[in-house]
C-alpha cells in the first residue's frame, strides 16, 4: 500500500518578525488569585465575555499562551492563562500520587475564586489531562 503525501506551502511569519513575549503581554494583567486551598498565578486578558482558562503542558507556564491572549479576548472571551498547580508561581505544596486529580481540584478552586460557576477550559498536553480530569 502506498501513501500519497501532499505538502502545501504555509505562509508563516518568520520568527524574527514576532514581538518578544514581553511585548505580546502588553495590555494584559498578571496577578495572584487566592483560592480557598491554593494560590494561582494568572495572566488575564479581556474584561467581558465568557471565561476561558488556558492550561499549559508539563514544565510550562502561563506565558505559553502570550501570543493567543489578545486574539481570544477580541473574539469574546475573558481569558486567563494560568500556571498550573506545581508550576511557575502557583501553589507548590507536597506532590501527591493523584497529581492530575489534585490539579483538577486546583482548577475548580480557581474558577470559584474568580467568581464563576463554570468556565471554558483548554489545555495542551498535561493541561489537557487536567481538563479531562476536571
Amino acid at each position: 500500500m502506498t501513501s500519497t503525501l501532499s505538502i502545501r506551502p504555509h505562509n508563516v511569519k518568520p520568527l524574527e518578525e514576532w514581538a518578544s513575549v514581553a511585548v505580546e503581554l502588553l495590555g494584559t494583567q498578571t496577578r495572584i488569585v487566592q483560592g480557598k486551598e491554593f494560590h494561582h498565578r494568572v495572566i488575564e486578558c479581556g474584561s467581558q465575555g465568557e471565561p476561558l482558562i488556558l492550561i499549559h503542558g508539563v514544565g510550562g507556564h502561563a506565558e505559553t499562551y502570550a501570543r493567543n491572549l489578545h486574539n481570544l479576548a477580541a473574539n469574546g472571551f475573558h481569558v486567563y492563562a494560568i500556571d498550573a498547580l506545581y508550576h511557575g508561581f502557583s501553589s507548590k505544596g507536597p506532590r501527591v500520587p493523584e497529581r492530575t486529580e489534585k490539579q483538577a481540584d486546583a482548577l475548580a478552586d480557581l474558577i470559584e475564586a474568580l467568581g464563576y460557576k463554570w468556565a471554558h477550559v483548554e489545555g495542551e498536553s498535561m493541561g489537557a489531562g487536567i481538563t479531562f480530569a476536571f
